[in-house]
């Protein structure tokens, strides 16, 4: 079976069309899978969660005392026995 220079000009074409079409998926598809397997974690990030999760705890608890929620503040105290130290102190 032979082709003509314009059927391998046309297939050729056809194949250049295709790979530009789905260049931008596939790229974005390796991208996410690339993101997926890195497992970089920045230590700001854990720091800034850490912060985050303090400061509710403390607004938490502020709120059961205001309202009152004596037996709903004592088991927030159980469940986070370490900050109990730190609310001691101030």
């Amino acid at each position: 079976m032979e082709m003509n220079p314009l059927q391998i000009v046309a297939i050729t074409l056809g194949a250049v069309l295709v790979i530009y079409s789905v260049k931008d998926d596939a790229m974005g598809f390796l991208g996410g899978i690339k993101k997926m397997f890195s497992s970089k974690k920045s230590v700001v990030a854990k720091k800034e969660t850490l912060t985050t999760l303090v400061r509710k705890w403390d607004a938490l608890s502020d709120a059961l005392k205001a309202s009152g929620l004596e037996e709903a503040h004592s088991k927030l105290q159980e469940v986070f026995p370490m900050l109990i130290k730190v609310e001691e102190n101030e």
